[in-house]
């Protein structure tokens, strides 16, 4: 049977490009972070306040939604030539004051009785 070294060559290391070693020596000068699983500045930065951000718009993009659904649906269901507002129609079938007046004094002479 073949072994793993006669599948990859007899090559006992690899050739380094020139870029991977300034990047390596890039590394190596900076020190080892005290605690690795702790995150950056940079990303405890934008998570503060970021997140609120993100809330903001994703709620504010959820109204609009539901705005535009709403608008969508009465748009499709209303009648045309309605009021979207159902006090207009109270407010036409009001008397004026003259009616009112003659409606009360034809009441007040009937309630004696």
């Amino acid at each position: 049977m073949n072994s793993e070294s006669d599948l990859c060559g007899e090559a006992d290391e690899v050739k380094l490009f020139k870029s991977f070693k300034k990047w390596a020596a890039k590394v190596r000068e900076k020190p080892a972070p005290k605690n690795p699983l702790r995150p950056t500045k940079k990303k405890r930065a934008i998570q503060g306040g970021g997140s609120q951000d993100l809330v903001a718009m994703i709620r504010g993009k959820g109204a609009a939604k539901h705005n535009d659904f709403l608008a969508s649906l009465e748009a499709k269901y209303s009648k045309a030539g309605s009021s979207k507002t159902p006090n207009t129609k109270r407010k036409s079938q009001e008397p004026s004051e003259e009616q009112f007046a003659a409606a009360k004094s034809r009441i007040k002479p009937g309630r004696g009785k």
